[in-house]
Formats: structure tokens, C-alpha cells, sequence
């Protein structure tokens, strides 16, 4: 190993340790504990069976909401991009259902699918299908613009389909994957918010409950398991991204 690696992974955890020792000499044990506390009761909390039931149930909501809603925003986006007339209509009421978060839905929700896993389910996919469909179809609107490549391909004799498979859907996909990104990254978000409120397993859900207890170390360690899993998945799309579309500029 390396030491620019030791540096990049072994300083962050040591500062963190040190950092977090400081504030608990500053700070009552109730709010925050010693760091020996903090780690016996990590252990035990990680050595029993509950907490990876609850990291089971959140994954699997964010992932299945995610993948569900990703796939209709991307197959929405880029049909809709796909005609400048419909695109021009529709444009303004996609961007507005991004500023709408999808907590404020979750009254509707409830009423529409009841409380439990349908709401969960129905507030990821929301989120993920806006902002997916907002970033194909600002990449689609901007492959529409490069005619030249467009009456290249013509004059070549390509199709209609053609031009939408060759050239619009390559020049669309590093919007698309952008888009696909910020959609996991916005459903861990929206999956604690879910959790919180109508859900009685998973890692929000865990986070909500601690709090009534004064459990802080099980609530941050919910939290960090939260982040990890996030900064893992996004990583591991990074990577996918980079090994299978890299030809189209990803």
C-alpha cells in the first residue's frame, strides 16, 4: 500500500476519531458519547441481528423505487425530448415536479395506497422518475440542436431511427447517466423521510425511534451506514459508468 493511500484513507478515520473524542470532552455524555462508549456500543448494536434487518429493508426499498422510477424518467425523457412540439408543452410541468419534493406528497400517498411499503415505494419513485425524465430530456433537447451531425446523418441516408439511435441517444447519454445518478442519490434522501413517517423497519426508521429514546449511538451509527451505503452505491455506478458507456463520453 501506498502512502498517498494510507494518507487518503487512514487520515480521514484518525481525524474523525480525534475529532470525535474532542467533542465529547465538550459535550455531556447524553448528547454525545466518549468515544470507548461509542465504540463498545457500536459493536454490539453491529453484532446483533436487528440492525441488518433494517439495512435489508431500506436497500430494498431504495433500490427497487429507484431502478422502477430511473427507467420510466429515462423512457419518459427521452420520448418526450424526442418531438420539439411535445417537449416544448411538457418541459415546464417536468420542471416544476422537481421543485415539489416528494415528502409533500406523502399525505396523497398515504390516502391513495395506505401506510406501509406502497407510500415508501411511491415517494422513491416520484422523485427518481422527475429527476431522471428532467435530465434526458435536456440531453435529448440538446442532441435535437446538433444538426450538423443530424443532416450528416441524412445525407448518409440514415432514417429517422437511425439518427435517434446513432446520434441522439449517444450524444443524450452522459445527461441520462447524470440523471440516473442523482436519482439514487436523492432516493436514500427520500427513503429516510419515508421511513420516518410510515414505515416501522429500516434504517429511518431506526433514526426516528432512537431519538425518543435518547439512543444517540444507535442513531449514528444508523446514520453512518446510511452514508456508506449511499457513498458505496454511487461509487460502484461511478465505475459502471466509466467501464460500459465511456465511448459516449460518461
Amino acid at each position: 500500500m501506498t502512502k498517498r493511500t494510507l494518507r487518503r484513507y487512514l487520515t480521514p478515520v484518525v481525524f474523525f476519531f480525534v475529532a470525535w473524542e474532542i467533542i465529547s470532552i465538550l459535550t455531556p455524555d447524553l448528547f454525545w458519547p466518549s468515544l470507548p462508549t461509542f465504540l463498545i456500543q457500536t459493536f454490539n448494536i453491529l453484532t446483533g441481528p436487528d440492525i441488518y434487518v433494517h439495512i435489508a429493508h431500506t436497500l430494498g426499498r431504495t433500490y427497487l423505487g429507484w431502478v422502477f422510477g430511473a427507467t420510466l424518467g429515462v423512457l419518459f425523457g427521452v420520448s418526450i425530448g424526442e418531438s420539439e412540439i411535445v417537449s416544448d408543452v411538457l418541459k415546464p410541468y417536468v420542471t416544476l415536479g422537481r421543485f415539489i419534493p416528494a415528502i409533500a406528497w406523502i399525505g396523497v400517498f398515504i390516502i391513495w395506497f395506505g401506510s406501509g411499503l406502497p407510500s415508501i415505494l411511491a415517494m422513491v419513485i416520484y422523485s427518481s422518475t422527475v429527476l431522471s425524465m428532467l435530465n434526458s430530456l435536456t440531453g435529448m433537447i440538446q442532441a435535437g440542436r446538433m444538426k450538423e451531425r443530424i443532416r450528416a446523418a441524412q445525407i448518409m441516408g440514415a432514417s429517422r431511427w437511425d439518427i435517434f439511435l446513432r446520434v441522439k441517444i449517444p450524444t443524450t447519454m452522459p445527461a441520462v447517466w447524470t440523471g440516473i445518478r442523482t436519482a439514487l442519490a436523492v432516493s436514500f434522501l427520500q427513503i429516510v423521510a419515508a421511513e420516518m413517517l410510515v414505515a416501522s423497519t429500516g434504517l429511518g426508521y431506526v433514526i426516528w425511534i432512537s431519538r425518543s429514546y435518547f439512543q444517540i449511538t444507535r442513531m449514528f451509527v444508523a446514520i453512518f451506514i446510511l452514508g456508506l451505503i449511499g457513498f458505496v452505491s454511487d461509487q460502484l455506478l461511478d465505475k459502471a459508468g466509466q467501464t460500459y458507456l465511456k465511448k459516449y463520453g460518461v
